[in-house]
């Protein structure tokens, strides 16, 4: 499937815009709880929640909005699944107007480590604008987690 364009309006379509390109942004980002044995895990278990932000930064109304799993993996061969997949906290997901958003979170539980791995969660929003034209965005982020230490996030990728 093509990517969505992002929607911008311009005059001439091979001139640059007069100014930020209007479009769907998709923010992750990540934080972690260690546990401990007395909830029930081993103590050196890891749970991240994975924080995802949408904002509409075109001029219109966005409807019709999808958060989809583009990449969940460790390296292995197998993809990743949330514990908790991804819940709306703040925002309405179906309708948003022009600069607000909404922010889900989702739960990933990183079992014992006998090697480093790097987690890549990578995630699209789709949906269509007052015209009924498509628009997406596309948020990353790489977290790195070692046996022997907290995990840290390499990078966050915004596109």
């Amino acid at each position: 499937m093509p990517p969505c364009p992002p929607a911008a309006l311009a005059r001439n379509p091979l001139a640059p815009p007069d100014g930020p390109v209007p479009r769907l942004e998709l923010d992750v980002t990540v934080s972690h709880l260690p546990l401990t044995a007395a909830k029930g895990l081993r103590s050196d278990a890891l749970v991240l929640v994975f924080w995802i932000s949408v904002r509409n930064g075109t001029r219109a109304s966005l409807h019709d909005l999808h958060l989809l799993q583009d990449r969940f993996s460790d390296g292995s061969a197998d993809d990743l699944e949330y514990d908790t997949a991804p819940s709306t906290l703040v925002g309405c997901a179906e309708r948003i107007a022009p600069g607000a958003g909404f922010v889900t979170a989702a739960r990933y539980t990183v079992r014992p480590l006998a090697t480093p791995r790097t987690i890549v969660n990578s995630l699209d929003v789709r949906g269509t604008d007052a015209d009924g034209a498509p628009i997406s965005g596309h948020g990353q982020v790489h977290v790195a987690v070692r046996p022997d230490r907290t995990p840290s996030v390499l990078y966050p990728l915004v596109r």
